[in-house]
């Protein structure tokens, strides 16, 4: 087994969407680091969002198609649970 090698606090780094990207030193580092969090704050929402609508029109679409009573309560529970003020179609 090798022995491990100790790196100093300047030497290690964060993964950030599978690059390397080196701990910041120093204030500028700092902000850029925190405008970076900011950003994938914002599009992690974004996607969160998006992944909901699309979901919305896929239990909407097995709605209009399904016969089945039971069913249908099942997939309006669900769309009341992603988004409660969404309208549900009635047919």
């Amino acid at each position: 087994m090798r022995p491990r090698l100790k790196l100093r606090q300047e030497q290690k780094s964060i993964s950030y969407d599978n690059q390397l990207v080196k701990r910041p030193r120093n204030a500028l580092a700092r902000e850029v680091t925190e405008v970076i969090h900011l950003t994938t704050t914002r599009i992690r929402k974004l996607r969160r969002r998006q992944r909901r609508k699309r979901k919305l029109r896929y239990l909407r679409r097995r709605l209009a198609e399904t016969e089945d009573p039971e069913e249908r309560q099942r997939l309006i529970a669900k769309i009341r649970r992603i988004s409660p003020w969404a309208p549900v179609p009635d047919s």
